[in-house]
């Protein structure tokens, strides 16, 4: 059987394992209905993007690809739609004043709510849907030469993932953070099993736990170098390739644009974070400026993106965390106990009690502050 006759068994296994991998994720998202959706669609634009392009390469076995690379582009369509929405939901949310709370919302109410992320999603959707107007579809230029010879031009390729690059520049204004997570050895709360001598290594009086942490997104670095890589070899690769050169331009073209397409993808999540990383900030009066969660927050952030924790109990922590790392001395015991030669669990102990203690001392500059209301 040849390619002809099975090039179309490739978009549809790439359209069922996309939409394989969405369902799961929608099981696993958000609590509001919005936004559950919103992330399932921007993994189904993530799953025909990333799993497309590599096929693609079938093109050199002169197999048609035409589907692959609607597939491929119209992901691209898919994930920028998705933060459109997660934008609307934003918006939405804050015009009806379901996001106000007492004390600090009424300052930060103005770092969540800003038509400036609806109309930058906004523009980002119609670039992706522009691409695709501009560049029908993912393939060289043919040109015949005066002797007959056929000669390739792949600025197509280049030219279409120039604009994808602009339209997620202008998201990663928006989308600044992302939750990372990392596995840590921590003390056992409970007595550990002894285990035969042989095999004693220590490890049985630590435990796997997973520590979840705010970082910077860096899509707008990846996004920058991405538009000026493909401007470059926009005009630095010849428009006149043999078969060869061709070859050779495709193959780095993929190498290339797969690198961009999963670290594009990852968007969505990033802009869900900085949103509601943002929903949580407040204007500290002490400091004089915005509070957002701290790095350390990551495993709040989650419980609230997932409806665990409400928005009032979340932003009540974030503020508490706030005042009890800057404002108290709890730093400063935190540091002495560290000098402190004692068990490792003994000092965990002793943590969780300065935590407690300075939390509350914490809360009562809060409520003095108004942050807070008083219990």
């Amino acid at each position: 059987m040849d390619g002809s006759n099975i090039s179309w068994l490739l978009p549809v296994a790439v359209i069922l394992y996309s939409i394989y991998r969405a369902s799961g994720s929608y099981q696993k998202g958000p609590q509001d209905p919005w936004l559950k959706v919103s992330l399932a669609v921007a993994m189904l634009g993530g799953g025909l993007t990333l799993y497309s392009l590599p096929l693609m390469v079938v093109q050199l076995l002169g197999w048609d690809t035409s589907m692959l690379a609607l597939l491929f582009m119209f992901g691209f369509v898919l994930i920028t739609f998705s933060i459109f929405l997660m934008s609307l939901w934003n918006t939405y949310m804050c015009e009806s004043g379901q996001l106000e709370v007492a004390g600090a919302r009424a300052e930060s109410i103005f770092f969540a709510c800003d038509m400036m992320s609806v109309a930058l999603t906004l523009v980002s959707f119609t670039l992706s849907w522009a691409a695709i107007l501009l560049v029908s579809d993912l393939k060289p230029t043919i040109v015949k030469g005066a002797s007959g010879k056929t000669f390739y031009d792949v600025s197509p390729f280049n030219f279409y993932m120039v604009i994808i690059s602009l339209a997620f520049l202008l998201l990663s204004i928006r989308a600044r953070r992302k939750l990372v997570t990392t596995l840590i050895l921590v003390p056992q709360r409970s007595q550990p099993v002894v285990l035969p001598p042989q095999k004693s290594t220590g490890a049985s009086y630590q435990q796997i736990k997973e520590k979840k942490e705010i970082k910077d997104s860096g899509l707008l670095l990846t996004s920058f170098t991405g538009l000026a890589l493909y401007l470059v070899l926009l005009f630095v690769i010849p428009a006149s390739l043999d078969q060869l050169g061709y070859n050779l331009a495709f193959l780095v073209w993929l190498l290339v644009t797969f690198y961009f397409v999963k670290r594009y993808r990852e968007a969505p999540m990033s802009y869900l974070v900085t949103m509601m990383s943002n929903l949580l900030s407040f204007y500290c009066p002490r400091c004089q400026k915005k509070i957002e969660p701290f790095e350390k927050s990551g495993s709040l952030l989650e419980h609230f993106i997932n409806g665990r924790l409400s928005l009032k109990g979340a932003q009540e922590r974030v503020i508490v965390a706030h005042y009890r790392h800057v404002h108290t001395e709890y730093e400063k015991e935190i540091r002495d106990l560290q000098k402190v030669r004692s068990p490792l669990l003994n000092k965990e102990q002793r943590r969780e009690e300065l935590k407690r203690e300075y939390s509350e001392k914490a809360r009562f500059l809060a409520e003095k502050d108004g942050l807070l209301k008083e219990k």
